[in-house]
């Protein structure tokens, strides 16, 4: 008889415990946790929880859900993070698709957003090696097509304002002064502008694209149904 409620007792904890490999939103078991949480003893920050696990596992999305504002598709997870495909659209024709491995980009990541344009961006185990952007500001129409090599200096063509740039090896020649692009160590693409020897202007964004901003930009929106903090990336 003991041994009957000893084995009944590890089953029941099994199914308790057990953890769907799919789950659909909106789903009452599933959190964004932005702070620290504690799980068998390892501490994880910024994760998506089920049951208050971090999860691991896939997450569909239907546009039918006034949770995820017209979006399906799936986005999968391990262990709270993104990790393996991910794939969302609308029915504007809006759409992102990316692969996440160890953490990092690895592939293509592509974008298209009707009132921004699209992004393409080609990742190496987390480095970009080359970008295609059609973006659409309040003045004008830029795009980029660029390759960076090894030593992380950019190729390729940026047009604006009816303008086309040409990169070499980094460098361009606009208006009498240098401007040189380059990826830093920090996969940002920085931005510096020269007047003969001199450095007159430098530019670096607030953050380079990396899945844990991704993660802070749409878990607490999609998971929480909070709005999207744009002050991470503006």
């Amino acid at each position: 008889m003991k041994r009957y409620l000893l084995m009944l007792t590890l089953i029941l904890g099994l199914v308790i415990s057990c953890m769907p490999k799919e789950v659909a939103l909106p789903n009452k078991n599933l959190k964004y946790e932005k702070g620290e949480i504690t799980h068998k003893g390892k501490v994880y920050k910024g994760v998506v929880t089920y049951k208050g696990q971090p999860y691991t596992g896939k997450i569909a999305t239907s546009a039918k859900e006034k949770l995820t504002s017209g979006w399906s598709g799936f986005i999968n997870l391990k262990d709270g993070h993104l990790d393996g495909m991910t794939e969302v659209k609308n029915t504007k024709g809006e759409y992102t698709k990316f692969n996440v491995i160890n953490s990092k980009f690895d592939g293509e990541y592509a974008a298209k957003m009707n009132k921004t344009g699209n992004v393409t961006i080609f990742f190496k185990d987390g480095r970009p090696e080359s970008t295609k952007i059609e973006m659409k500001t309040l003045t004008t129409a830029i795009k980029q097509d660029f390759t960076i090599d090894v030593d992380g200096k950019i190729n390729g063509e940026m047009t604006a304002y009816g303008s086309t740039i040409i990169f070499k090896d980094g460098a361009a020649e606009v208006n009498g002064m240098t401007m040189k692009l380059y990826l830093n160590d920090k996969n940002k693409i920085i931005t510096e502008i020269y007047q003969g020897d001199k450095l007159i202007q430098k530019d670096e964004p607030k953050t380079s694209l990396v899945p844990e901003l991704l993660e802070k930009l749409i878990f607490p929106t999609m998971i929480n149904g909070e709005k999207m903090d744009m002050s991470l990336v503006i």
